[in-house]
C-alpha cells in the first residue's frame, strides 16, 4: 500500500507544478488578445476569449541556439529585455511570439528562455509562426 503523502508535501508537490504552468489570462492583454485571435482563426472559430483565458499551459525551457531569428536588428531588440518581458511562445516545435526576445537573448549570450507552450491550442501553420525550434 502506497504511503499516504504529508499535507506539506502535497503542497510543495502542487506549488512546483504550478511554477511550471501559466495561465492564459494572466499574460498582458495584448498578448492573451494576439493568441485568442491566433487561436479562433486556425484552431476553433467558436472558441470563448473566456474559456481561452481559463486555460493553464505548461511552461518550458527552450535553448536560444539555431533559432533563426537573424532578420532582427540590434537597434530594434534592444529594448526587448528577454529576462524581464513574459515568456516566448511556442506550439509544435515552432516560436509562434518573442521573435525579438529570442534576438536580444542570442545577441546577450543568454542560452535559454521560458517559453509558454501552446501545442494542440494553436496550430503552428495557421499562426504564421517566426521560426523553427
Amino acid at each position: 500500500m502506497p504511503r499516504k503523502k504529508s499535507p506539506a508535501r502535497l503542497d510543495r508537490e502542487i506549488s512546483a507544478v504550478l511554477a511550471r504552468t501559466q495561465r492564459i489570462g494572466d499574460l498582458p492583454r495584448d498578448m492573451r488578445e494576439e493568441l485568442f485571435g491566433l487561436h479562433a482563426t486556425g484552431v476553433n472559430p467558436r472558441a470563448s476569449q473566456r474559456a481561452f483565458d481559463a486555460k493553464v499551459v505548461p511552461i518550458r525551457t527552450i535553448r536560444t541556439a539555431g533559432v533563426d531569428v537573424s532578420s532582427y536588428p540590434p537597434a530594434q531588440t534592444k529594448a526587448y529585455d528577454p529576462l524581464q518581458l513574459p515568456p516566448v511562445v511556442i506550439a509544435g516545435g515552432k516560436l509562434i511570439d518573442g521573435g525579438h526576445r529570442v534576438a536580444e537573448a542570442q545577441r546577450r549570450q543568454i542560452s535559454t528562455l521560458q517559453a509558454i507552450d501552446l501545442t494542440g491550442i494553436l496550430d503552428p501553420e495557421a499562426t504564421g509562426f517566426i521560426a523553427e525550434l
